[in-house]
């Protein structure tokens, strides 16, 4: 780790939900790198802790939460007792998502609840929470988690359908928070290497066309202006610049992270 005391984001508190996977453990990691306490809250009550010891065995300060921001009233709780307990919470990513196998004809109910229900409505109410508190401090950062997905890149219809709720939220959210000192912003992750979502996604084409995963991935980055797939720490690091001081008059925005694959 580095010098806390010169770090950008020394003396920051962050909550980082699904911190402890994928994305999520890489921006954790990333946050604490750049000198900001970081609360690893995640469904996985026992992952969520092993990241965290992980990330203080580094020389970082963590600590690890179970939390379900399908459950309101939990996220809300959570995000108040950390805040009174570290004297602030200056940053909030909302990166928890799943996604499920479905296209129109396939997608069901319940399966279009459930990844609303994660990757939308609860990201809307931990950015309620952590708004409320940040509106008191006169400052603070929000970064949600959309996809390029989310922009109409082709992906399951109801994983879609969330992402682009999660770029509309956060436009309006700036709207409304900027007069607090409030920036809100998301970023747009393209195909991701060794992250459960992308796996699943790769695994699913090869099998549906009795391929190899490999053509599947070759095939994918022959797409993207860099020619391969993203590593979770070049997505961090995007996270710690909205994060940081160096980002104040960037709200509103959805930066895409993906080697080139959407210009817009």
């Amino acid at each position: 780790m580095t010098d806390k005391n010169s770090a950008v984001l020394h003396g920051k508190t962050a909550l980082v939900t699904g911190g402890a996977a994928g994305i999520g453990r890489a921006i954790s990691s990333a946050l604490a790198e750049a000198g900001a306490h970081v609360c690893v809250a995640d469904l996985n009550e026992d992952a969520a802790r092993t990241a965290a010891s992980e990330i203080s065995g580094q020389g970082g300060s963590a600590e690890s939460v179970m939390m379900d921001v399908r459950r309101p009233e939990q996220a809300r709780s959570t995000i108040d007792q950390l805040a009174a307990r570290r004297g602030s919470l200056d940053i909030l990513v909302n990166n928890a998502g799943i996604t499920i196998p479905g296209d129109v004809f396939t997608t069901t109910e319940e399966n279009w609840d459930a990844i609303n229900k994660v990757n939308l409505k609860g990201s809307f109410f931990c950015l309620q929470a952590a708004a409320r508190i940040m509106r008191e401090q006169k400052r603070g950062a929000i970064i949600n988690f959309a996809s390029i997905s989310g922009r109409g890149h082709m992906s399951t219809i109801a994983y879609s359908a969330s992402k682009g709720g999660v770029i509309a939220m956060t436009r309006i959210a700036a709207q409304e928070l900027g007069q607090f000192g409030i920036s809100v912003n998301a970023v747009a992750p393209g195909f991701t290497a060794n992250t459960q979502v992308m796996l699943g996604a790769i695994k699913a084409r090869a099998a549906r066309r009795g391929i190899e995963p490999q053509v599947v991935i070759d095939e994918m980055t022959s797409h993207t202006a860099r020619r391969r797939l993203l590593e979770a720490s070049e997505v961090a690091a995007t996270v710690v610049f909205l994060a940081s001081p160096l980002a104040t008059m960037v709200t509103g925005q959805t930066i895409n992270v993906d080697g080139g694959i959407m210009f817009d």
